[in-house]
């Protein structure tokens, strides 16, 4: 029961602190879809695109190896330790970052090539000083260090665009920006020179956690091979405006990102602690099988809003993007779930599975999209990324259950698969039944989580 009460408690302080960002996305489409045409603004996604997959490489998800040799070590002078050697390596993956995205621009003719990279750089960053910060089990200043974060890219995204009339490099510059305030804040909170200065070099726990994150580098990579690749098929197909269509449809999934992050962090937090304390196989089934539910009502839930409120949000020639919605929120969804499960293998040290998974899914979702996208458009993007998706949770789900028992539950699967199904089916027949759908989901969303509720209504007197 403690540990249902901190989940809940650190997934509303990662709500605050990593979701308003994600939040952004949306509340700031107005802005973008009635200043920036479609081309420039499929130009600004195809960009974040492929510098993504050159961060991917170059970093390797090293903050999640930072956090959870943390995790391992109970005093402040031993996590400081694995902080170093963690800060030594962000330099050298950002030394490769930098060559692999100048012969990437340069080969490419990206526009905006500095702030480009300036944007790779200071998002990698910041999200390894958030990580440490979690790490040192600070999550309220986590939490505060993205509001600020986010108050500052919306305050600069809009002087720039609509007071100075910036091109979509406001985009890059007013992220850079607030990454720089994020990263200063949270050095501040966890006293990163008092790290740096006090704390030995260990270079055997450097070969560690380089060990570790090494296997992750192949994973990131071939996560956007799985998740992002196929919007360059489409790009190609198609060209920069119907991308620029594309990405604010697939900005709705966000909502569900939001979500899924939240909870995936403290998911992180719960399933690393656990695992030091020996959790076994039904703890971890248990936790994904709510996990699903959850995310199926979320979705239910959310998707009719969105409904209601996408005339609110976009504006002008983006109208076709309301399309894309339903199925923009399926993808982040099964996302979000495969993520969760994929932190499993954090749990149990065994990280090669996520990386085989990832890779299969990944080549699945692009060979499948040229055909997808001949038949569907736009929408036969997430087609192709969802069926990746579905293989993906297959190989893991298969694995797991060799390695610990883990059991995904078709009880579960076929009615939330079923209750997701119905919801874009009323999301495409128009308002009112999308009405009818909200009203719906929302009896059975209080059915199937009374008890969360009852907690998360007793637990400010816990």
């Amino acid at each position: 029961m403690g540990s249902k009460k901190s989940f809940i408690k650190n997934s509303l302080l990662f709500m605050l602190g990593s979701g308003l960002s994600k939040a952004l996305g949306i509340i700031m489409l107005p802005l973008y879809t009635s200043q920036i045409p479609t081309e420039d603004y499929g130009a600004y996604d195809i960009s974040l695109t492929l510098i993504t997959i050159v961060s991917s490489i170059a970093y390797f998800e090293l903050w999640s190896a930072v956090l959870r040799f943390m995790y391992d070590r109970s005093d402040r002078n031993s996590k400081a330790t694995v902080v170093r050697s963690g800060l030594y390596l962000l330099l050298c993956a950002t030394v490769v970052f930098v060559i692999l995205g100048v012969v990437l621009c340069s080969s490419l003719s990206l526009g905006h090539p500095v702030w480009l990279m300036s944007y790779g750089v200071a998002i990698s960053t910041s999200t390894f000083f958030c990580f440490v910060a979690r790490g040192y089990g600070k999550n309220a200043e986590f939490t505060l260090s993205g509001i600020l974060s986010s108050v500052v890219i919306a305050v600069t995204n809009i002087g720039l665009i609509l007071l100075l009339h910036f091109d979509y490099s406001a985009l890059y510059i007013s992220y850079v920006i607030g990454s720089i305030v994020q990263c200063v804040y949270l050095g501040w909170t966890i006293g990163i020179g008092e790290i740096v200065k006090s704390s030995e070099k260990d270079n055997e726990l450097t070969k560690s956690l380089l060990r570790f994150a090494a296997p992750l580098c192949l994973n990131t990579a071939s996560y956007w091979l799985l998740s992002s690749a196929s919007r360059l098929v489409f790009n190609y197909m198609s060209g920069n405006a119907a991308s620029g269509v594309f990405s604010v449809g697939n900005k709705f999934g966000q909502v569900i990102v939001l979500a899924t992050t939240c909870f995936t962090y403290a998911w992180q937090d719960l399933s690393f602690s656990e695992s030091s304390k020996g959790a076994d196989s039904l703890f971890y089934t248990r936790a994904c099988r709510t996990y699903l539910t959850f995310l199926s009502a979320a979705f239910a839930l959310l998707l009719p809003m969105l409904r209601c409120a996408f005339p609110l949000f976009v504006r002008g020639s983006y109208g076709d993007a309301i399309d894309i919605v339903p199925l923009a929120l399926v993808v982040a969804l099964i996302s979000g779930y495969s993520g969760f499960v994929g932190n499993v293998f954090y749990a149990i040290k065994k990280t090669k599975t996520i990386t085989v998974s990832t890779v299969i899914a990944g080549l699945v979702a692009v060979g499948f999209s040229p055909l997808f996208i001949n038949i569907l458009g736009a929408n036969g993007v997430n087609v192709a990324v969802l069926l990746g998706f579905i293989v993906n949770l297959a190989v893991r789900a298969f694995v797991l259950n060799r390695e610990i028992g883990f059991k995904l539950c078709y009880k579960i699967v076929i009615p939330c698969s079923l209750w997701i199904a119905l919801s874009c089916v009323a999301f495409w027949y128009g308002l009112l039944w999308s009405t009818i759908s909200l009203i719906c989901s929302i009896f059975i969303a209080c059915y199937l989580f009374k008890d969360e509720v009852s907690s998360l209504f007793h637990l400010q007197n816990k």
